[in-house]
């Protein structure tokens, strides 16, 4: 005895591929000035990606430890130049804390020893 199980309801229409895969593909419904935008707003997309791909290939980082805190460093430099672009920590600051450790070091030597 087999049932057979009817449904009222309308199965859904599925959406077109094209759209499920990315939302801002130009329809053939869509007007020529909206693909136009849609297509310079992708191109500025590559772009940006591209410019931050290279700004990315013409730095160096090194990494260094300060001899006087004992913390590592790193170094962002520029290639072409060597120059150092951005320390971090900065160097303000492994000062400061060299200046806090001698400072705390200076108080719990033992005067005997």
């Amino acid at each position: 005895m087999s049932s057979k199980i009817e449904t009222t309801a309308p199965l859904p229409t599925p959406a077109p591929v094209a759209k499920m895969i990315s939302p801002n593909i130009p329809t053939p419904s869509s007007s020529g000035s909206e693909v136009k935008q849609k297509i310079a707003e992708g191109i500025k997309k590559i772009i940006a990606k591209q410019s931050n791909i290279q700004d990315m290939q013409a730095i160096d980082l090194s990494f260094g430890i300060d001899k006087a805190t004992e913390r590592v460093y790193v170094e962002v430099k520029d290639k072409a130049t060597g120059e150092v672009l951005k320390q971090i920590p900065s160097k303000d600051y492994l000062e400061m804390m060299a200046r806090i450790q001698s400072a705390v070091n200076g108080l719990f030597v033992d005067a005997k020893g």
